[in-house]
């Protein structure tokens, strides 16, 4: 899965176990930056600043993307198969 960094600064992809509730740093995003994070089926996602926390978002296969807007909300799109 794909995650594209829209907002107007650097934030923090936290995978959430969702057994225990902990989140985990993955990795961190620059503005205006995509990265990717091998994921599975069901893994849950939010992206974080020091004082923001963006919805809850989970992987739904290969080829999901998803961008994190302005609002810091993290918006799903399908990637398109060539």
């Amino acid at each position: 899965m794909s995650i594209t960094n829209n907002y107007q600064a650097a934030v923090n992809l936290m995978w959430l176990n969702l057994e225990t509730n902990e989140e985990i740093m993955m990795k961190t995003l620059e503005s205006g930056k995509a990265g990717s994070l091998n994921s599975f089926v069901g893994h849950a996602f939010v992206a974080k600043t020091d004082n923001k926390k963006s919805n809850v978002v989970s992987c739904r296969g290969s080829g999901v993307e998803f961008a994190l807007n302005d609002r810091f909300r993290l918006e799903e799109s399908r990637a398109q198969e060539l």
